[in-house]
């Protein structure tokens, strides 16, 4: 078996994330969502992904309004 892609998502939106994670594995890719560009800094800085992709309010942290 081929070894799947690893790749980081950055997105908000929970529903979406988990129907991307759900979706890539079937392609080739091991999708991991962080919520927030704080909690993906360090694994992102640590050369763990191929690829990230990056919601369009990649800087929404914790601390932003709903």
């Amino acid at each position: 078996m081929t070894e799947l892609v690893p790749i980081a998502l950055v997105d908000d939106d929970q529903a979406y994330a988990e129907a991307q994670v759900a979706t890539a594995v079937k392609h080739g890719f091991a999708v991991t969502w962080f919520k927030t560009w704080a909690q993906a800094k360090a694994p992102v800085r640590e050369k763990r992904f191929k690829a990230v992709i990056l919601d369009a309010k990649g800087q929404i942290d914790e601390n932003s309004p709903t």
